[in-house]
């Protein structure tokens, strides 16, 4: 139906487009898996979206805070693996420690190696994530498309009565 084929439209446009690299980064892929169409026939309704529960904050955006620490343990480069993963928190790198200055804005997270010492992580009281609203914009980039599907279908159901 052409109901269905623009929500198809919506869902390839999310998964090609949105939810590939930019502004979106990809690390496993399973936020561009996990979308799916829903069909309501007798509503004429077609839903897109996804049950992962990191969605909506890339959707709508969000504010993330410590809940038991006094700051987020925000990995730098040398706590990332080549893949962009952090290799665990602070608690994992031992003889680790934190420190702050009058002329640091943020606590740091050092760990001596040797005679160096590896700063591994800044420490926030809040992360801010913006709204970056892959299924809104997937929407609005493919309405064209959706409208004219629909139309047609309307036509085509028009002709047959």
């Amino acid at each position: 139906s052409g109901l269905e084929s623009g929500a198809r439209l919506v869902e390839a446009d999310v998964k090609q487009r949105r939810l590939s690299g930019s502004p979106v980064k990809t690390r496993s892929g399973r936020l561009r898996s996990s979308v799916r169409t829903q069909l309501d026939a007798r509503r004429l309704e077609a839903h897109v979206g996804t049950n992962v529960h990191y969605a909506p904050p890339i959707e709508e955006g969000a504010t993330i805070t410590p809940k038991r620490a006094k700051v987020l343990a925000v990995p730098l480069r040398a706590a990332l693996t080549k893949g962009g993963r952090s290799r665990g928190g602070p608690r994992d790198f031992p003889g680790g420690f934190w420190m702050k200055t009058k002329r640091m804005r943020h606590p740091i997270f050092f760990q001596k190696r040797g005679r160096r010492l590896i700063a591994l992580f800044v420490g926030l009281k809040r992360v801010r994530l913006r709204a970056r609203k892959p299924f809104e914009r997937a929407a609005r980039a493919t309405g064209l498309g959706v409208v004219r599907n629909l139309s047609n279908e309307v036509g085509r159901a028009v002709n047959r009565a």
